[in-house]
């Protein structure tokens, strides 16, 4: 694709953006990469099936041709990339400690908030456990002391209604329209990784599994359950 930039049309004041400068640097710098990757392409995709040794031995140097030339490319690309990667590390380290007290400040002030919503959530639990035991206790006596049915029918739906009484909501909710409430969260950490159920491998990806059985078959692992491991020649140019 070609990235140079474009000439304004007419009425056009606006300035090439910062992208387009840069494919144009990287283009000029890197004149002659194109030709070459594709020359190299076309070359490796023209090799017939080898017969004899000459041929391998072309096939060999394009090899060598093609590796050179990917880490040239690769070499150029960390060069030009190198600038980039210095102003970001910059751009990080101005904002980091904004994050980091921020952070800070969100832990500490949330810290309080859950405090008091812990201490509101029971207060409110309380109070519907003391509604829920005298409101039964009402219509317990009330289902004693019932003369006919109709009255104790009553009776009944009050104790169940009286079953139901629940905390009222601790929620804060401001008049700007904020809201904070409180959240079970579950927390897990390992104790014994030896105990770890193996049922768990159903919710592992295949990559993480191969990832692992690689790393024990680094260990000195030969045999793997499920998982097969063979030997796999590949020619290697160096």
């Amino acid at each position: 694709m070609d990235t140079a930039i474009q000439t304004p049309g007419i009425g056009d004041n606006f300035p090439p953006s910062d992208i387009e400068l840069l494919n144009a640097h990287l283009k000029e710098k890197n004149e002659g990469i194109e030709g070459r990757v594709s020359e190299l392409y076309e070359a490796a995709h023209r090799v017939p099936d080898i017969k004899d040794a000459d041929t391998a031995d072309k096939v060999t140097v394009l090899i060598k041709q093609i590796s050179k030339a990917g880490s040239n490319a690769d070499k150029s690309r960390k060069e030009d990339k190198a600038p980039f990667l210095e102003s970001g590390k910059t751009v990080d380290a101005f904002y980091k400690p904004f994050g980091e007290m921020l952070s800070k400040a969100k832990k500490v002030a949330g810290a309080k908030l859950t405090a008091y919503q812990v201490e509101q959530r029971q207060l409110a639990d309380e109070a519907a456990r003391k509604a829920r035991e005298e409101a039964e206790a009402k219509a317990k006596a009330e289902r004693e002391a019932a003369q006919n049915e109709v009255e104790k029918q009553r009776a009944e739906k009050a104790l169940e209604k009286a079953a139901n009484i629940k905390a009222a909501d601790s929620s804060v909710r401001t008049n700007y329209g904020q809201t904070a409430s409180l959240r079970t969260k579950t927390v897990f950490v390992i104790e014994d990784r030896a105990k770890v159920s193996a049922s768990l491998l159903q919710y592992l990806s295949d990559d993480d599994i191969l990832k692992a059985a690689r790393a024990v078959h680094a260990d000195g692992v030969i045999e793997i359950p499920g998982v097969s491991i063979t030997q796999e020649q590949q020619a290697v140019v160096r």
